[in-house]
C-alpha cells in the first residue's frame, strides 16, 4: 500500500540590508558653499539592518536571473513601520535605505537541510519608493518598495567612452590606451578567459576597492564595507588557439564595460558570461554554452567545467537539479521551427589586418556541406525552406605583421578556425525542431539557478531541460514558487524513443511516482 503521508514545508527567507552609503550631507560638503548637512541619525544608522520582519503579511520578494542579461534583479515589498535600531533612529526605512546600499537575500523551502539559509542573490539598491494610500475603510496604508540588481550592475555603470574630456575613459583609441588607463596587460595576445580575468581584476575589482575605501564616512581604513570583489575562478572557455587581439578595441564604439566584454567574448552564439552569487561571494562565470545533442552528449567545445554548490555535477562539471512532477505546478512547453537554420555563415569582420571579406570568400570555397545542410531531415531546406543564420566572431588567430608566407598560411589557419566556429553553430541549431522550450512553475526551490540543467521525472519517463532564466517569488505566509524558462528540452525526444504497447509515452509519464502515485 502506498505511503499516504503528506509532506509539509516551512519555507524561510532572510533579507538583510548592509549599509554602503553613510550620508553626512544632503548636498554640498565639498567646500564650495551651499552645504546642506544631513541629520546625525543617517550617519549613525546601523550598518546592518534585518529587513525580514518588515515583509509582513502583504510584503514579498521577487528575484530574477538570466544568464543572457547583464544583471539579475530583485524587488522587495516592505511594510512602512518605524525602524528604531540600536541608536534610536526612529525613522522610516524609506529614509535609511539608499541607492548603492547592499542587499543580501537568502531563502529555502526546507531550512532544516542547511546550516543557515543559502544565498540566492546579493546586490545593490537601485531605487527606493514609498506608497501611501487610504483604504476603503479609511485606514492609511503605507508600503516601501526596494528594487535593485546583483553585481552585474557594476559592469553596466562602468563606462568606456571616447570623448576627449571624459576623465575616466579618456580617449581610448587603442587597446594600449585601454591598458594604460586600467592596468590591463597589453604585451601579448589574450586567450579569451585570460582577457575576462584581466578586465575583471583590473577594472571591476579596482572599482569595488575604490567603493570600499571612499564610499563610507569611516574613512579609507573601513573594514566593515559590505562591497565584495568578484571571484574569477569559473573561466573555462578554451584558449588553445583563439585569441583576442590587444588592438581589437580600436574598432569598438565604446559603451558599458559589459558590452565590450560580451563583444570580444563571443557571448551569445558560443559562450555565456554572467555573475552568480555564491556563499563565498559573487563569481564571474565565462564558459561555452553547455548545450547537448539529442543523444545527450555535449556539443564539441561546449562542455565547460562548472561546479557551484547544489544539485549533482556530471563529468563535464555542469550542475543538474533532479525533480519529479510532484514538484511541478505549471508546465508550458512546446516545440517549433522558429529558430531552425540550414545555411550557416560565420564571419570575422575585421581581425587585425586580415580583411573579413577575404576570409568570407575563402571560406565559401570550402565544401558546401560544411555550411549548407541539405540532407539532414531536422532542418532540410526541401521541408522547411532556406533558413539562414549569420554570426560574427571577434576572436581569431594573430598573423598580421609577419612575413608573407606566414600571413598566407595564417589565413588558412583562420579559415580552419571559422570552420570550427561554424561547426558549433550547426550543432547548436540544426535540431531545434525536436527540442522543447517554454516555462515551468515549480514549488519553491532555492537550488535552481540560471545556467543549470533541470532533470524532470514524470512517471517512468525522464526528460532534461537547460535553464537560462529563473525567477523566485517568496510571499511570506502565502507561497514560495520558482519559475524557470527552459530550452533544449528532451520531452519529445524521450517520447519518440518509446516503443509500442507498455512502452507507450502517455502511459509511461502517468504511471509510477510523482502526482500519479496511488
Amino acid at each position: 500500500m502506498a505511503d499516504k503521508r503528506v509532506p509539509t514545508y516551512d519555507p524561510r527567507i532572510s533579507v538583510t540590508l548592509r549599509k554602503n552609503v553613510r550620508r553626512e550631507f544632503v548636498a554640498g560638503g565639498d567646500g564650495l558653499g551651499g552645504t546642506v548637512p544631513a541629520s546625525a541619525r543617517y550617519k549613525a544608522a546601523d550598518r546592518t539592518i534585518d529587513l525580514t520582519p518588515y515583509l509582513g503579511e502583504n510584503g514579498g520578494v521577487r528575484v530574477t536571473k538570466n544568464v543572457r542579461q547583464p544583471a539579475g534583479g530583485f524587488v522587495i515589498s516592505l511594510a512602512d513601520r518605524m525602524f528604531q535600531g540600536s541608536t534610536a533612529q526612529m525613522e522610516s526605512l524609506y529614509g535609511l535605505i539608499e541607492p548603492m546600499d547592499v542587499i543580501e537575500i537568502r531563502m529555502a523551502r526546507e531550512p532544516a537541510r542547511y546550516n543557515g539559509l543559502p544565498i540566492v542573490m546579493r546586490g545593490f539598491v537601485s531605487s527606493v519608493r514609498r506608497t501611501q494610500v487610504v483604504g476603503n475603510g479609511g485606514q492609511p496604508q503605507r508600503a516601501i518598495q526596494v528594487a535593485g540588481q546583483d553585481y552585474g550592475k557594476l559592469w553596466q555603470i562602468i563606462q568606456i567612452r571616447y570623448f576627449a574630456n571624459y576623465v575616466m575613459g579618456q580617449q581610448l583609441l587603442s587597446f594600449l590606451r585601454f591598458a594604460q588607463n586600467y592596468g590591463v596587460n597589453s604585451d601579448r595576445n589574450f586567450a579569451p578567459s585570460e582577457f575576462m580575468a584581466e578586465v575583471t581584476r583590473e577594472i571591476i575589482n579596482e572599482f569595488t576597492a575604490i567603493m570600499r575605501r571612499s564610499g563610507s564616512a569611516d574613512g579609507p581604513e573601513d573594514t566593515t564595507s559590505p562591497v565584495r570583489d568578484i571571484d574569477i575562478f569559473d573561466l573555462t572557455v578554451p584558449g588553445s588557439d583563439a585569441k583576442i587581439s590587444p588592438y581589437g578595441a580600436n574598432t569598438w564604439n565604446g559603451g558599458a564595460l559589459y558590452q565590450m566584454m560580451t563583444y570580444y567574448g563571443d557571448v551569445g552564439p558560443w559562450n555565456e558570461l554572467f555573475i552568480e552569487d555564491r556563499e563565498a561571494g559573487p563569481a564571474l562565470v565565462y564558459r561555452p554554452n553547455p548545450f547537448k545533442t539529442p543523444a545527450g552528449e555535449f556539443i564539441r567545445e561546449q562542455g565547460a567545467a562548472y561546479a557551484p554548490s547544489g544539485g549533482t555535477v556530471d563529468a563535464q562539471g555542469v550542475r543538474t537539479i533532479s525533480l519529479t512532477d510532484a514538484d511541478l505546478q505549471v508546465d508550458n512547453t512546446g516545440r517549433s521551427d522558429a529558430n531552425l537554420a540550414n545555411y550557416y555563415v560565420v564571419d570575422n569582420p575585421q581581425f587585425n589586418l586580415i580583411d573579413g571579406g577575404i576570409l568570407k570568400m575563402m571560406a565559401a570555397e570550402q565544401r558546401a556541406d560544411t555550411f549548407f545542410i541539405e540532407d539532414y531531415r531536422n532542418c532540410a531546406p526541401w521541408l522547411y525552406g532556406i533558413r539562414i543564420m549569420q554570426q560574427q566572431t571577434q576572436q581569431g588567430l594573430r598573423v598580421d605583421g609577419k612575413a608573407e608566407n606566414d600571413v598566407v598560411s595564417g589565413r588558412g589557419a583562420m579559415i580552419d578556425w571559422l570552420d570550427r566556429r561554424r561547426e558549433v553553430i550547426v550543432q547548436n541549431n540544426r535540431d531545434n525542431v525536436v527540442f522543447e522550450e517554454g516555462s515551468m512553475t515549480l514549488k519553491g526551490n532555492e537550488q535552481m539557478r540560471a545556467g543549470s540543467y533541470l532533470q524532470m521525472q514524470r512517471g517512468t519517463m525522464t526528460t532534461e531541460y537547460y535553464v537560462p532564466s529563473i525567477e523566485h517569488s517568496f510571499m511570506p505566509f502565502r507561497s514560495f514558487t520558482t519559475t524557470v524558462q527552459v530550452e533544449r528540452g528532451t520531452g519529445f525526444i524521450a517520447r519518440a524513443q518509446r516503443g509500442r504497447g507498455r512502452q507507450s509515452p502517455y502511459l509511461a509519464e502517468t504511471s509510477g511516482g510523482g502526482v500519479y502515485d496511488e
